[in-house]
């Protein structure tokens, strides 16, 4: 990782403690899948290095229009995506 992210991000916005580095991932999903109003947008930094699993939790929970969008180095940084109708 980049040592300028390293000197100005907290750790723990970095590094998941245990062994599922999407673990966030998979708790927003969960979340805005209770807690949003239809059609809400959900928007995400990401990892570049897990941006298709990323989508893929984003997809299982049945969110609709789920977009990657790169960053100006064309590198996978972020996604966005519509909780739906059909929860």
């Amino acid at each position: 990782m980049d040592q300028k992210v390293l000197q100005f991000e907290p750790w723990t916005a970095l590094f998941a403690k245990g062994e599922d580095p999407l673990i966030f991932y998979k708790m927003i999903a969960e979340f805005g899948k209770q807690h949003l109003f239809e059609y809400a947008c959900i928007y995400l930094e990401l990892n570049e290095f897990f941006a298709n699993e990323i989508y893929a939790i984003f997809q299982k929970e049945n969110y609709e229009n789920i977009e990657i969008k790169c960053d100006f180095y064309n590198k996978p940084r972020f996604l966005k995506c519509n909780r739906g109708t059909d929860y």
